[in-house]
């Protein structure tokens, strides 16, 4: 990120390193002489988010609001401001295709959302995680690995109301003078 996005939080931060930049992670290694966790990630934030979440939980992890495809034929949810109806000249245009949907059916998809399904199905592939995970989205594509199950069965299997341990990565951090934490 910009340098002086820390700036603007009270708080510290972490820092981690996306897989596939080897000049970076040999910099990291030989400069810095720091180990960071290493995320792969993908066409979107919600890949490294992903493989956030498998990182700092042993629990089932849910996605939601992945459709990845222009569900009911709308460009955007239906209450979104700028939801209208997918047309002949927007597939066209889009180059939109169609790919097996949630339930079973067809949606209509194009190369950009597209890639993003295939980038949550290549996680799973390169980088395994022993989490249970699910896509919980309950509409548009259906994301191949993922096993599809309501967000509500995933409250219902997976949501306590009991407290759950907090745990302090802190303890095992390194302050450096420009306010950035490394893991140790």
């Amino acid at each position: 990120n910009h340098p002086r996005v820390r700036d603007s939080f009270k708080k510290p931060g972490y820092v981690v390193e996306l897989a596939g930049f080897p000049a970076l992670s040999k910099y990291r290694k030989k400069v810095l002489k720091v180990e960071v966790p290493q995320f792969f990630g993908g066409a979107s934030v919600a890949h490294v988010a992903f493989s956030f979440a498998a990182y700092i939980t042993t629990g089932a992890i849910a996605l939601i609001g992945q459709d990845v495809a222009y569900t009911d034929n709308l460009t955007h949810a239906r209450t979104n401001r700028l939801a209208r109806e997918i047309d002949e000249k927007f597939i066209v245009k889009r180059q939109a295709f169609k790919v097996e949907s949630y339930d079973g059916g067809e949606v209509w998809t194009t190369d950009n959302l597209n890639s993003m399904r295939l980038g949550f199905e290549d996680l799973i592939k390169v980088s395994p995680i022993d989490n249970k995970f699910y896509n919980c989205t309950e509409g548009g594509a259906k994301i191949y690995g993922f096993e599809q199950i309501p967000f509500k069965q995933f409250c219902e299997e997976y949501a306590s109301i009991e407290p759950v341990e907090i745990v302090d990565h802190l303890q095992s951090t390194k302050h450096y003078d420009s306010g950035v934490i490394l893991k140790q």
